[in-house]
């Protein structure tokens, strides 16, 4: 037990000597031949779309790569995206975000030529109103969002 316990210490002492050594390798470790989402350019087209229900709208925000290349998004947490809404008079109303928590740790997405990454969010209970969405990618290394109006009408009207 003894012999175990001084072996087992002297692994770890070994493998914190190193102190400045790079971190092992992450799932995208030699994904050279992805870029930047900053250097993608026109290649990603965004769209919000706003499904309006009885009460509820559901929003889906979707980004595309229509270039040739992978494209990289860098993320600092791991939401990917958010949705927010405001009503007429530019009043904050929903906050997809607002009452959740996300994991705190770098992470990438890539997209691949041609490929969509669509991502959801449903808004409850809402008043009927006209509202305007902005569907938003939370990457760090791009600005990505895109916004649409929406009407809600009032129950019995469609």
């Amino acid at each position: 037990m003894h012999r175990m316990v001084v072996t087992l210490c002297a692994a770890f002492a070994a493998a914190c000597a190193g102190g400045e050594d790079e971190p092992p390798p992450g799932p995208d470790a030699g994904a050279t031949d992805s870029v930047p989402a900053a250097e993608a350019g026109d290649d990603l087209a965004t769209s919000l779309i706003a499904r309006v229900g009885d009460g509820s709208v559901t929003f889906v925000l979707s980004v595309t790569n229509a270039g040739g290349r992978p494209v990289r998004l860098d993320f600092n947490s791991g939401q990917r995206f958010d949705v927010s809404v405001t009503d007429a008079a530019g009043e904050g109303v929903w906050h997809w975000s607002a009452d959740k928590s996300f994991l705190q740790s770098l992470g990438t997405e890539t997209i691949e030529p041609g490929a969509t990454l669509d991502y959801e969010a449903t808004w409850e209970g809402v008043p009927p109103g006209t509202y305007s969405a902005t569907g938003e990618i939370t990457a760090t290394n791009v600005d990505i969002r895109h916004a649409v109006e929406v009407q809600v009408p009032a129950p019995g009207q469609a």
